[in-house]
């Protein structure tokens, strides 16, 4: 018995003094029998070891452990090992929860996005969280804010979010939120929250399939006046209609035909312009609504008088290029991102006399993909170079910079010397990117000059194209969170073992080593941490 628990302890000792996150094998398990017998010894230490030690066993062997139970026959090691098996079955969602809290209290609005990426785990997660009293400083004074400017608890988070995703008002009590999801164990986060909407009145599973979509739209408009009326709180996060708005995108957004979005259009706006462009058509199909409707539907909506049906057949019609372009292209200047995507996946490209307005109207998505074939680089160029309106040379460069080539790198250099400008700084963004090495340096001292986003855009750039002075700023842009997603996704690409676009706190941590300690590999394309020799 001495020599059994002196295996144990040693062994018990080895693994508690292993590095964080290492889990033990199944080699690391003395024989079972005399694991009972040595989790009941009269010594706390002993028991202590032996319980840590299994603390260390991956989550799978949480099953095991609960034999082990059923087996012993002295309560109080029946209590130590069901202790132990209860903890390996929730350390995924203690970790996942832990994650989740440090995120939620850097970052409200992305962490209400990633429990609805994490589908039903995240609501046993959110029960781990409700009696936490980590206070959280809210930083933002917009619509999205929860809970306007006074601090709040990560508990009250917790609460807040289950009531929005379940449609109950179980405040922040964890056992009766564990009795209500057990009652519903085997369900998603999607059929919980159907069943909340189903049981405010609105018949979002309804066998007619228009009218399904008609009450999911509608839930997301009249939540918030219903919650106004009742005299709760005047906010519309008290209701269902941010989940209602999640299903909207979902379900109706996040299929074909209607996948294009525009910026700045909310979702719940999107979604009743699709409503009004295919009633008569809508059907339920592989878990979303659907359409029968085609070309030959949207086409009259575009000359009709509802604006809703007009702007949902425009989207629709993405899907059809090469059939809608010539009737699409005379509502370039009224519907100028809608139309502009058609004419792109066409591949019929703006003409010159089209590009002035087309510029201004998309002057803060020049970049975006689903744009990028209505440009012509050559009819930019020819902008850049000829027209005597300062802020439309600025945006044809800013253009040219992503659907340029090398040979309109000549055109951002006779612009680059034109001092402390707006012309003079989109200028060094387009050489940033088209330049040949020798050229995109040149773009190098509007880094420091020029501070803000475009800097961060030739850092970016520059980074992309191995320059050592675009990478160490774009570096220490990261490290100051100042970097935007999609920057931080163009960085990645030209990185080794980046970290996710998604986690800013990630690059933060990633950019706090040295800059000199990266090399530029030339065959790879990439940033890499320097060898050891």
């Amino acid at each position: 018995m001495r020599l059994l628990a002196a295996m144990l302890v040693a062994a018990a000792a080895a693994t508690v003094s292993a590095e964080p996150g290492r889990t033990a094998s199944a080699d690391d398990l003395p024989n079972p029998a005399d694991l009972l017998d040595l989790l009941g010894s009269e010594d706390p230490a002993v028991r202590d070891l032996g319980s840590r030690a299994l603390d260390r066993l991956p989550p799978e062997r949480a099953g095991d452990i609960e034999e082990l139970a059923r087996q012993a026959t002295d309560p109080e090691v029946q209590a130590i090992l069901a202790a132990v098996a209860a903890r390996l079955r929730h350390r995924p969602l203690l970790e996942k929860a832990e994650t989740l809290a440090q995120e939620t209290l850097a970052h409200p609005r992305r962490a209400w996005r990633r429990l609805l990426e994490e589908d039903a785990a995240a609501l046993p997660v959110l029960v781990l969280w409700l009696l936490r009293d980590e206070k959280m400083e809210n930083p933002l004074r917009d619509p999205d804010c929860l809970w306007g400017d006074r601090p709040v608890e990560l508990g009250e988070c917790a609460a807040e979010w289950l009531a929005l995703i379940t449609g109950e008002a179980l405040g922040r009590d964890p056992e009766a939120w564990e009795a209500w999801f057990e009652s519903r164990r085997g369900l998603s986060l999607e059929d919980l929250a159907v069943r909340a909407l189903e049981k405010r009145g609105y018949p979002v599973t309804d066998a007619d399939a228009e009218v399904a979509a008609a009450a999911l739209i509608r839930a997301i408009s009249e939540e918030p006046d219903r919650h106004r009326r009742a005299l709760d709180r005047d906010r519309w996060y008290r209701s269902l209609a941010p989940t209602a708005e999640w299903l909207a995108q979902s379900r109706i957004l996040g299929r074909p035909p209607s996948r294009f979005s525009v910026p700045d259009v909310s979702p719940a706006v999107e979604a009743a312009d699709w409503l009004a462009a295919n009633r008569g058509h809508v059907v339920w199909r592989q878990g979303g609504f659907g359409s029968t409707a085609g070309p030959g539907e949207y086409l009259p909506l575009i000359e009709g008088v509802d604006d809703a049906a007009r702007r949902g057949a425009l989207r629709c019609l993405v899907a059809f290029p090469l059939e809608a372009a010539p009737a699409v292209r005379p509502w370039l200047d009224r519907e100028p991102a809608l139309v502009a995507a058609i004419l792109a996946s066409a591949g019929s490209p703006a003409t010159p006399a089209e590009l002035p307005g087309l510029l201004s109207a998309l002057e803060y998505d020049l970049d975006s993909p689903e744009f990028a074939g209505v440009w012509d680089p050559d009819a930019l160029a020819e902008i850049a170079a000829a027209t005597a309106d300062d802020r439309l040379r600025r945006l044809a460069l800013f253009a040219l910079a992503s659907r340029g080539q090398h040979r309109h790198a000549a055109t951002a250099i006779a612009w680059l010397g034109c001092g402390e400008t707006d012309v003079a700084t989109a200028a060094a963004v387009a050489l940033a990117n088209l330049g040949d090495e020798s050229e995109a340096k040149l773009a190098v001292p509007f880094i420091e000059r020029r501070p803000g986003p475009v800097m961060r855009s030739i850092a970016v750039a520059l980074a992309a194209r191995g320059i050592p002075e675009g990478f160490a700023a774009a570096r220490d842009a990261a490290g100051r969170g100042d970097l935007l997603e999609r920057d931080l996704a163009r960085l990645a690409r030209c990185l080794e073992a980046a970290p996710d676009p998604r986690d800013e706190d990630a690059w933060k941590t990633w950019a706090s080593g040295r800059a000199d300690r990266f090399e530029w590999i030339e065959a790879l394309g990439k940033w890499r941490v320097r060898e050891i020799k």
